[in-house]
């Protein structure tokens, strides 16, 4: 038999005993925490096993290695007074009347299925309805059950215990800064001699309730003073009064059932429903989503199905900080959207995707008529509508004209209004209109880009040749293409840009860049494949191989531009030397017939 374990003591230590018995566990420990710590002498010191059973004899020892793996928690004593200590820390309270709950560390656990106890379908219900309620706080949420794994409907105590010390070891190495913990059981429930058990999977394996609250509140201070709420939403076999433990000021322990009452699923388990308890729970905290209302306002109006709860000193406040700071995000969004349908004329290529925004007005009617757009137009942004929608709705079947409204301007609208944009009426109905789609994909349009440029330039004279135009003029539908291939005004990137140029110019000023900056990408050249050098794997030698494949490639188009340079000018000087030769034999010829002239 294997005698590695796994031994817990501020951090995960992985040891070998010399023999299965109390005496070496003992003497492992002492090493570690004469290692881990600088105390003189060593403190005293606990051993459990990882279901919290205190190890104290060689027996234990011997049962823990029968289960792998093994791990085994040490625990320092305080040899004052505990009682007195805990009464001092439940004094310390924190300033104000109530517990503000932002960033809690949620467990939520459970076992659908069992070998030998009643299927709970209902379970699986809960712990969802549980996930999605704390998930619209915008808490993180870590479950052992994941509706898209069905294996997860069980839970054996071996995977309890392991999700349990997951959560525990990894609270204490990385210190996060949580404000509280909530604690979720369903499933089956009893009360054993050792006190109130939750029921996993294996049915003859229980787990202790008060052994998860102290783990969590006991073995680390890491919620010391701050809010616990445990909730145990069990289905039980007897009708015998559950304990309650932690009856700190700062926890709150509720159970769902009631003496008399054992089962938790709600009549209408079969439909996905799950138990009342959790039902109720979820409904009054969604209530209160948007309104934060005090927890004990939730225990008041849960009292016939709760059978116990420990009494807090202070309210607790399920606070949703994220989820309105989404919704804060969300109507600055749609405020800023709004302002800028109605005051700028937004022109970007990106708008003309048929996927967002309506098309300018003023672009379109550079080559259409007023009269051949006017029912085209948007009843929200008063622009030309995109992916065109028509209402629908009974209370306007009176109007003789066609409602459109562009899809994305009443997607927005509905989003922040709920109500149609033109009676204020709610249930706003809305259909394609195939009609308006045809028309506005076939309007005759000019280049975007080109319509930007003239309103940059308003004053701009068109008489010179050597002016930059996009002559496109087309159906829409067709600007889409045109924008990406062969647009005069698409915007390219330098050729040297993978060695650190970062220029971006139109296609017909890319030759003036190159020749100008021809020095400037040399040295980017050279610096990259200085950097470069280094590199010793094949795979980076391969790439620096590339690179000089594709810088050699460069220099070639370097060299074709300095020569087509270089003969234009030789051609301008050849031209220039024959108009003087030319000129020079003209004025012979006209000095030899003055000559004459003279002599006759």
């Amino acid at each position: 038999m294997s005698l590695q374990a796994f031994i817990f003591f501020k951090n995960m230590h992985t040891a070998t005993l010399a023999s299965s018995t109390l005496q070496s566990l003992k003497e492992k420990v002492i090493e570690i925490i004469n290692k881990t710590t600088t105390c003189t002498p060593t403190p005293s010191f606990k051993i459990t096993d990882n279901n919290g059973q205190d190890i104290d004899n060689d027996q234990k020892v011997q049962a823990t290695f029968g289960m792998q793996p093994v791990f085994f928690l040490v625990h320092l004593i305080d040899n004052s007074d505990n009682d007195e200590k805990k009464n001092v820390e439940n004094e310390k309270i924190n300033d104000g009347n109530c517990h503000k709950i932002v960033q809690p560390l949620i467990l939520l656990t459970g076992a659908a299925k069992y070998e030998n106890s009643d299927y709970l379908p209902g379970v699986k219900a809960d712990l969802i309805n549980f996930k999605v309620l704390f998930e619209a706080y915008g808490y993180q949420v870590h479950s052992t059950y994941d509706q898209n794994k069905p294996e997860t409907e069980l839970l054996t105590l071996k995977q309890l215990n392991l999700f349990l010390m997951k959560h525990y070891i990894k609270l204490l190495k990385n210190k996060n800064n949580y404000d509280a913990l909530i604690f979720v059981w369903c499933g089956h429930g009893s009360i054993a001699a050792e006190g109130d058990t939750l029921v996993t999977s294996d049915d003859h394996n229980c787990k202790l309730f008060k052994k998860i609250q102290e783990l969590f509140t006991d073995d680390t201070d890491m919620f010391l003073n701050k809010p616990k709420i445990f909730i145990k939403n069990a289905c039980r076999v007897n009708d015998e009064v559950q304990q309650l433990y932690n009856r700190e000021s700062d926890t709150l322990c509720i159970f769902s059932t009631t003496p008399g009452k054992f089962i938790i699923d709600s009549p209408d388990s079969g439909k996905g429903k799950g138990s009342y308890f959790a039902d109720a729970f979820v409904m009054l905290c969604q209530k209160i989503l948007t309104h934060p209302s005090h927890y004990m306002t939730i225990y008041n109006q849960l009292l016939e199905i709760i059978q116990t709860a420990s009494t807090c000193d202070r309210h607790i406040f399920l606070n949703n900080n994220k989820f309105q700071k989404k919704a804060l995000k969300e109507k600055v969004k749609m405020e800023k959207y709004d302002q800028s349908t109605k005051n700028k004329v937004n022109t970007e290529v990106v708008l003309l995707s048929h996927e967002k925004y309506c098309f300018n007005k003023d672009w379109i009617l550079q080559l259409q008529e007023e009269k051949e757009i006017a029912h085209l137009i948007c009843l929200v942004c008063k622009q030309i509508a995109n992916n065109a929608l028509q209402l629908t709705c009974s209370q306007h079947e009176k109007t003789k004209e066609t409602l459109i409204i562009g899809e994305n301007c009443l997607k927005l609208f509905l989003e922040k209004n709920k109500y149609c944009p033109i009676l204020s009426h709610e249930d706003c109905s809305y259909s394609s209109n195939r009609v308006a789609r045809h028309l506005i994909d076939n309007l005759q349009v000019m280049c975007i880009r080109q319509f930007e440029q003239d309103l940059k330039t308003p004053n701009k004279t068109e008489s010179n040749d050597s002016v930059i135009k996009c002559n496109f003029i087309g159906p829409l539908k067709y600007l889409h293409g045109h924008l990406n291939n062969e647009c005069t005004w698409k915007s390219i990137d330098c050729c040297f840009k993978s060695f650190g140029c970062n220029h971006s110019c139109f296609i017909h000023n890319l030759k003036d860049h190159l020749n100008t900056n021809m020095q400037k990408h040399i040295c980017l050249v050279c610096k990259y494949m200085k950097e470069d050098s280094q590199l010793k794997t094949e795979e980076n030698i391969e790439k620096y191989n590339n690179v000089k494949k594709e810088f050699s490639s460069y220099q070639e188009q370097v060299e074709m531009l300095k020569n087509e340079f270089n003969n234009s000018k030789k051609q301008m000087q050849l031209a220039q030397q024959e108009v003087i030769n030319s000129l020079k034999q003209q004025n012979t010829k006209l000095n030899e017939d003055y000559q004459k002239l003279l002599q006759k």
